[in-house]
């Protein structure tokens, strides 16, 4: 069982460096951006693009929802992950 634990961690610790190693990656070779747009580090938020309706096809989403449901939503899926995480890390501390 220790060793499976101890292989669990090195696995762990890989796949964060993998996934800093990937974000250094994207960063250095500029992908995911319009290159007519520099916008410095705000550039990965689509927001900040003036006009980005255009690039888009906004009637393939319709909703029937109103904006405020769709927000109290959002709300109520953090709370309920935030508690689970918190129950996680409880089972956690628990069992060490």
């Amino acid at each position: 069982m220790k060793n499976i634990k101890t292989i669990l961690k090195y696995l762990w610790y890989l796949f964060i460096l993998s996934i800093i190693v990937s974000v250094v990656i994207v960063m250095y070779k500029n992908m995911g951006l319009i290159s007519k747009f520099d916008f410095g580090a705000g550039a990965y938020y689509y927001t900040d693009i003036p006009n980005f309706e255009k690039y888009i096809n906004n009637s393939i989403f319709k909703t029937k929802f109103s904006i405020w449901f769709l927000i109290t939503l959002f709300l109520i899926w953090g709370v309920f992950v935030y508690k689970l995480w918190c129950y996680i890390d409880r089972k956690i501390e628990k069992d060490k």
